[in-house]
């Protein structure tokens, strides 16, 4: 038998044919090395995507902390009259906050290869 180089979790149909030849008795051992692998496979991909959720929400909840911060400072100053410091507060925050909406956009939009024109 030749080896095999894919990623498929299952031999091509030929190769089994000739494993059910040669030795009949291991093609059940392939199924369940098969099934195992299907198994371990949806484990990794559902931790995976766990992972990557947990990163977007404290991705989210650092951003909302730092804007709040921002607006919150910015309050403060004018609360104490100091106009000037609580523009640049307020203007820096929610234009860091625009810059950082915008640019995952245009990000997104050029990593993107499924759009028809």
């Amino acid at each position: 038998m030749q080896t095999s180089t894919t990623d498929a979790p299952l031999l091509p149909i030929a190769q089994l044919i000739q494993l059910k030849q040669i030795a009949p008795e291991r093609l059940a051992w392939v199924f369940e090395e098969t099934t195992k692998e299907a198994e371990f496979r949806r484990r990794e991909l559902r931790r995976i995507n766990t992972l990557v959720f947990c990163k977007h929400l404290s991705s989210l909840g650092a951003g909302l902390l730092a804007v709040a911060g921002g607006i919150g400072a910015s309050l403060y100053c004018a609360s104490i009259h100091e106009s000037l410091t609580a523009a640049t507060f307020a203007t820096t925050t929610i234009g860091v906050l625009a810059w950082a909406f915008l640019g995952n956009r245009k990000a997104e939009g050029a990593t993107d290869n499924t759009r028809s024109e």
